[in-house]
């Protein structure tokens, strides 16, 4: 039978999303592509049921395109997160302008706990730090930030996916605890095993434009078919069956779904920053979640300087737990809490134009890479009389 109960959102208001609408969506957490028939299997309805679920979910605009996410490592890139405080609604206003500006930004989000500010991911080529250090520190001399820190990718990113086994409809909660998981009990072994980070690709030979362009199109739109692709690039069938799959299979990590938040509002974001943690228990967060992960959706992202990044979506319980479960483990944590909502965060589309098919080279200059970007602010700033 059909559960129409309602679930109440975080905020204690009843949402228009019954709790068998709520467990599609976990589903199609780890595979917004899957087909009907395996949906309907994992949900245990039927495939006329599934569909029509799916299809209202969309109509009612809660399920939204999904976007595919790419593996710099495999293009040459190395991924860098910045933490940048603000003192304002404008400075947060010009800063998110900026991350439009820079042509390697690839997400930004508004955070906030003690204070205020944005978490930004930028995929940028080998060597060109100091080409960010350079723009970040023209922010801050203008006022636009007070302060800001960098953590770069080792390039170990390890993502999990609800599993809805371990979710309980009637009465909401997950059959999981951060207290025990983080504990690494009968997990001793785990610190045998490092984790190894990859090398990240400096051949740029077998680079071509259509493949970039390709991967633009999925990144801006994670269900584009091979007909659609066909037709938007006019190619052979032939030919947009090769660059489809060839795209898939070197360059796309994942699908990621995008819902709308103003309507399903059970989860909340939150960021956590990890610094000075000891190869032992590094070693143990790392295989734990590849041998025993949690249920929720996670990322967790090693760092070069021994910290560790966590990224995690959950429920507020849960996610309560997890703030103080980790901090026993990792004393020396900052958590922030991520704003999703309308407009306050954003992914960027892949840019081809970064890459210049005539030298074969990423663009890597200052001017590329600082000057022009902040000329472009600049611009916004005075049109639109901010200071």
């Amino acid at each position: 039978m059909e559960n129409k109960k309602r679930l109440m959102n975080t905020r204690g208001y009843y949402l228009s999303l019954s709790r068998d609408e709520y467990e599609m969506i976990l589903v199609l957490t780890s595979n917004p592509l899957m087909s009907m028939t395996e949906l309907a299997e994992k949900l245990n309805i039927s495939w006329p049921t599934a569909k029509k679920k799916y299809e209202n979910l969309k109509e009612r605009g809660i399920l939204k395109t999904s976007l595919a996410q790419y593996l710099p490592e495999k293009l040459g890139l190395r991924r860098i997160n910045v933490y940048c405080y603000v003192n304002s609604k404008e400075a947060m206003n010009i800063v998110e302008r900026s991350c439009y500006e820079h042509p390697y930004t690839t997400y930004r989000g508004q955070v906030y706990c003690v204070s205020f500010g944005l978490f930004i991911q930028y995929n940028i080529p080998e060597g060109t730090d100091q080409n960010l250090v350079s723009f970040f520190d023209e922010l801050k001399s203008k006022g636009h930030i007070t302060k800001y820190r960098m953590f770069t990718s080792t390039g170990v990113r390890i993502e999990t996916t609800p599993d809805i086994k371990r979710f309980d409809s009637q009465s909401s909660t997950w059959d999981f605890s951060w207290e025990d998981w983080l504990s690494f009990e009968n997990k001793k072994h785990y610190t045998e095993v490092p984790f190894r980070p990859p090398e990240i690709n400096n051949d740029f030979s077998e680079f071509k434009e259509g493949h970039f362009k390709v991967l633009r199109a999925f990144t801006s739109n994670g269900a584009l078919t091979q007909s659609e692709m066909k037709k938007m690039f006019n190619l052979s069938r032939t030919e947009a069956h090769r660059q489809y799959n060839y795209v898939i299979d070197n360059y796309i990590k994942n699908l990621r779904i995008r819902y709308e938040r103003k309507i399903f509002d059970l989860t909340e974001t939150f960021l956590a920053i990890c610094q000075n943690v000891d190869e032992e228990t590094r070693n143990q967060l790392y295989q734990s979640i590849k041998n025993d992960p949690p249920p929720f959706l996670l990322t967790i992202d090693f760092l070069e300087d021994g910290g560790v990044l966590i990224w995690g979506t959950m429920s507020p319980i849960q996610s309560n737990n997890f703030a103080f479960s980790i901090w026993e483990k990792c004393r020396d944590v900052k958590i922030f809490t991520l704003n999703l909502m309308d407009k306050g965060s954003m992914s960027y589309y892949f840019y081809p134009d970064n890459f210049d098919f005539n030298k074969m080279e990423w663009k890597v200059s200052k001017e590329y890479m600082v000057d022009e970007p902040l000329q472009r602010l600049e611009k916004f700033i005075r049109e639109n009389n901010l200071n």
